[in-house]
């Protein structure tokens, strides 16, 4: 749990900086280079397999529809616990993805906790919390916050912040994040900061964060001239991860 009082929240919105949008990234991992899914069928099912071997052949499972033979393999791979062990569980999450949401995190899990570096990882495990569990996604967002992954923790808030479907309470915490990284990071680019000020903009109508998102927004171009200028920032006494 991490708390914080409305004079907190005034201090970080007087320092600024910046954040990216959700997006796309490559895999990252821990060593070495990923097996390609392309290696010949003869290579895939000769010899002892290797998690390599066995990630190939859940690859072609896939390609002709055998989604039990794919689950075997993936899980298979995974249990090979070789260097590539994130990339076998990261292609598991997307495989799993429209068919076992649940399932899909935890190979997400399994990824991160094997590159836990890995930009493509973590990206994964929001996409998949969002679909199987999105009231997790702010404690892990606070989390990467703590261990210096702003930038993806930005990302996370952005796009729950632009659903409605979000209940207020943690709607506003997501917000409260973004002031948060404002206050330690004042030394972002202006480019960077500018994205953050765009996507912010976006929110200017919201019943329940437009307010807050526009006087953030307005922080990020010069400090406030009086509590006016902060008023939906001063009615928030604290920051609590649910």
């Amino acid at each position: 749990m991490i708390m914080g009082t409305t004079h907190r929240v005034v201090v970080l919105l007087c320092m600024f900086a910046g954040g990216l949008a959700w997006g796309e990234a490559n895999v990252v991992l821990p060593s070495g280079s990923p097996a390609k899914a392309t290696e010949a069928a003869a290579d895939v099912a000769t010899g002892a397999a290797s998690g390599a071997q066995l990630n190939n052949r859940a690859v072609l499972a896939v390609r002709s529809g055998d989604a039990a033979g794919a689950a075997k393999y993936f899980e298979q791979a995974i249990a090979a616990n070789d260097a590539h062990k994130a990339f076998y569980a990261l292609n598991y999450a997307k495989f799993l993805q429209p068919r076992d949401r649940q399932g899909a995190a935890a190979a997400a899990r399994i990824a991160v906790a094997a590159a836990p570096d890995s930009r493509a990882a973590l990206r994964e495990l929001g996409e998949a919390l969002w679909w199987a569990s999105p009231q997790e996604m702010l404690p892990l967002a606070l989390q990467l916050v703590d261990q210096g992954r702003a930038d993806i923790a930005t990302e996370f808030a952005l796009r729950c912040l632009r659903s409605q479907k979000r209940p207020a309470a943690e709607r506003r915490g997501w917000l409260i994040l973004l002031a948060s990284r404002l206050g330690r990071e004042y030394g972002l680019s202006a480019t960077v900061r500018d994205v953050m000020a765009n996507d912010l903009a976006s929110l200017a109508a919201d019943s329940e964060v437009g307010r807050g998102s526009q006087q953030l927004r307005a922080v990020i171009a010069a400090p406030p001239q009086g509590r006016a200028d902060i008023d939906w920032w001063s009615g928030q006494d604290s920051v609590v991860a649910p």
